[in-house]
């Protein structure tokens, strides 16, 4: 929030409050610490309270940008739950407003592709080399999405989100092109990509997911004991 003062055409002191939307990045040296995440996974951040009735407000800046963007309006809550959109590190701007004195902290999120996605893609493309298909291409968009399904499977382990959508609704939420097919594998239970894929590849509708030759493109996700498999054209 800025203040502005001016004067009316009377010559009387008028002030206005102004809510400030994208603000021009001058550096990001002040970050205190960067966190490490899979892409897609959220990530939950206490920020320090500095006494009652202290607001925050929220602003970042991805990683080829030089824009800050508003993601929170000030409020009392203390917790961020965060999903960064770019792989890269994104810049958090946090505005702790207390006792009528503003002050400004940093942070980042640095969102990756593990190298366990790379290694489950290649153990798929191999079965599907096997039987005389193309490889599918490890897709960022597609990967964003799988580990937001992987997530949600700890709140509901089914082929649906926990609002009840489709599971396929989450590609739609987070405007990546509708595809003209789209598949879905998920498990429970498993340490280890090679057991995953190897079980999946026993289960008829699982490996019929995996070796579709329409399918082009997928993203894999992995949250605590929960895998999944996103696939599109």
């Amino acid at each position: 929030m800025i203040q502005a003062i001016a004067k009316d055409a009377n010559g009387t002191q008028k002030v206005k409050n102004i809510s400030v939307t994208s603000i021009r990045i001058k550096n990001t040296a002040d970050i205190e610490d960067t966190i490490r995440s899979e892409y897609g996974l959220s990530v939950n951040r206490d920020l320090t309270v500095p006494g009652t009735g202290a607001k925050f407000q929220i602003y970042s800046r991805d990683p080829d940008s030089t824009q800050w963007k508003l993601v929170r309006s000030y409020s009392t809550n203390p917790n961020l739950i965060l999903r960064p959109r770019s792989l890269g590190t994104t810049a958090y701007m946090v505005y702790t407003d207390y006792d009528n004195t503003v002050s400004t902290s940093y942070f980042a999120i640095d969102a990756y592709i593990p190298d366990k996605a790379y290694k489950e893609v290649e153990l798929l493309n191999i079965q599907r080399k096997n039987n005389g298909l193309s490889e599918l291409k490890l897709d960022p968009d597609l990967q964003f999405v799988a580990n937001v399904r992987a997530e949600e499977l700890d709140t509901l382990y089914d082929h649906k989100c926990p609002n009840g959508t489709s599971c396929f609704t989450v590609i739609e939420q987070y405007n990546i092109r509708t595809p003209a097919a789209s598949g879905e594998n998920i498990a429970w239970g498993y340490k280890e990509v090679e057991s995953v894929v190897d079980d999946w590849m026993k289960s008829p509708k699982h490996r019929e997911n995996i070796l579709n030759p329409n399918y082009t493109k997928i993203g894999v996700g992995n949250y605590l004991k929960y895998w999944s498999q996103m696939f599109t054209s």
